[in-house]
């Protein structure tokens, strides 16, 4: 009789960054301050107002800078890891794990950005 070798031991997360790559990935990503998204999506913000919700903001790339700015700003990742080195760079603001945590009142309206690079 052959033995289940096939069977996965640890279920992979549901999400891509994780571990490691969460942990490094300002590391690995480099330098960004030239990137042509920040004044981008600050412009946004500033055109249709605030509060600015970021979509998949990862380890708060955008959303740290735009809080230093004092800018009213949420942000969503899928990825808990990525969320905790989010949460690493925020002093002081108020920091939920699940965006299902959050009560938004109804009828807030957000401008959306979302990084891709």
């Amino acid at each position: 009789m052959r033995a289940e070798y096939a069977r996965p031991v640890v279920k992979p997360p549901a999400y891509e960054y994780h571990g490691l790559m969460a942990e490094a990935w300002d590391l690995l990503r480099g330098d960004t301050s030239g990137w042509d998204d920040r004044p981008f999506y600050l412009e946004l913000i500033r055109r249709f107002g605030e509060p600015a919700l970021d979509v998949g903001c990862g380890t708060g790339r955008l959303l740290l800078d735009y809080l230093t700015e004092g800018i009213e700003i949420d942000g969503v990742d899928v990825s808990p890891d990525m969320l905790a080195v989010c949460h690493g760079g925020l002093e002081g603001e108020q920091v939920v794990d699940e965006f299902s945590d959050r009560p938004y009142e109804g009828g807030r309206v957000f401008t959306i950005i979302g990084s891709r690079r």
